[in-house]
């Protein structure tokens, strides 16, 4: 069992990888609800960390190879390799090897795919393996930030939104009933705005319970806690209801219009194939060349530049970001004529030969498709929700 930590300090890396060890060896989840001690100054030494996994019944060991090179021939994992991370030490939890590439767990950015001859070229040479595991399961239980009902209020309001809106459209093919639909569509403007009000009334509670924190933090501190605390309470209070709005609204809008036109419908399900099968094989690839992008952007703006001579990596640095811009344009024009193509296939095996019926289709292929990959692109950012809880409970919950 392998699972996601990100890391609650800093600097704490290493923390969150041995989280992640003692989780893949006791094959509990909950490990990651393990506190660790307050980082000040200096980050964790590997003997710091060898301490912490001991008391839990997993003993590493500390290596240090003389060619970093020889991480590509390894075949045991996991591991918790040191790499050079923008010329800082970073440990990180590697999964195992993929193909060209190794898969890792960055506590701080989350899952990667890193081409193994890049990795090796960050790779320190210092790592530390499991050399004995015996751990128990974990009885820790993560700590209660908010209710768990907010969120699930919030979906019930969306649902009864939503439901008030599309049995509105419904009640509208009703000949002469216009009373039903405009009352519909009242009650939904009503429980969008009564969400409204609950959500802001539990967002007032989360600040009284929660901004008294800063007053703990060093003045340097604050900006950057400010914006990892209202990052947090963003995700929150409108992630879940978000997805699932979204989710609700492409499977009501596409059942209405597949309902009237069973072509339309059939192009739907052949438009949310494609563009799923775009988010599992092309945006690995792509989040790929963005993480490269960064590591060269890092290199060219960490080291000494003499003034008035361009670096050499310059010009890879804005090569690289051609070649992403180029990808992004090219993905844009393909699902484009995609939505072309779909409208005129409908237009044609319906029979309804008519521009308007056309640019309808199209239009609605445009939009829905688009709503779709904004949905997957929520489900996909659940890591940054993660990742703002672990730093909330490591910087505004009390130590136990």
């Amino acid at each position: 069992m392998d699972t996601l930590i990100y890391q609650t300090q800093a600097k704490a890396c290493g923390y969150a990888c041995v989280k992640m060890a003692l989780a893949h060896y006791s094959r509990s989840r909950r490990y990651a609800n393990l506190r660790e001690p307050l980082i000040q100054g200096y980050a964790p030494s590997l003997q710091d960390l060898v301490d912490f996994a001991s008391p839990y019944g997993l003993r590493l060991s500390a290596y240090k190879t003389v060619a970093p090179s020889a991480i590509l021939a390894n075949s045991t994992y996991p591991l918790l390799p040191v790499i050079n991370e923008g010329g800082s030490s970073h440990m990180v939890y590697l999964k195992g090897s993929y193909g060209r590439s190794f898969l890792v767990f960055d506590p701080a950015k989350g899952k990667r795919y890193i081409k193994k001859e890049d990795f090796a070229k960050s790779f320190t040479g210092v790592y530390l393996e499991a050399s004995r595991a015996e751990v128990k399961r974990c009885r820790l239980k993560k700590p209660q930030i908010v209710s768990p009902l907010i969120p699930f209020l919030s979906i019930l309001f969306q649902l009864m939104a939503s439901s008030a809106l599309f049995l509105g459209f419904y009640y509208i093919n009703q000949a002469g009933d216009f009373l039903t639909p405009l009352l519909l569509f009242i009650a939904y403007g009503l429980t969008e705005i009564a969400e409204r009000v609950f959500l802001v009334s539990m967002m007032k509670e989360f600040d009284r319970r929660y901004l008294g924190t800063f007053a703990s933090f060093s003045l340097g501190h604050r900006e950057e806690a400010y914006v990892h605390y209202t990052a947090y309470k963003t995700a929150t209070f409108s992630g879940a209801p978000n997805v699932f709005g979204g989710a609700l609204e492409v499977a009501a809008l596409s059942a209405l219009l597949a309902l009237n036109d069973l072509f339309v419908g059939v192009c739907f399900v052949a438009l949310y194939l494609l563009l799923g099968l775009e988010r599992i094989f092309l945006q690995p690839q792509l989040a790929m060349k963005k993480e490269r992008l960064e590591a060269l952007e890092q290199g060219f703006l960490g080291g000494a530049w003499k003034e008035g001579t361009p670096r050499p990596e310059a010009n890879v640095v804005v090569d690289e970001g051609y070649k992403i811009g180029n990808a992004l344009s090219f993905r844009n024009i393909v699902i484009l004529i995609l939505d072309l193509a779909l409208a005129l296939s409908c237009t044609l095996l319906s029979g309804h030969i008519q521009l308007n019926y056309f640019i309808l289709a199209f239009m609605s292929f445009l939009f829905l498709g688009h709503e779709f990959s904004q949905l997957l692109s929520a489900l996909a950012g659940k890591s940054d929700l993660d990742r703002e809880e672990a730093y909330f409970i490591g910087h505004f919950l009390p130590l136990p």
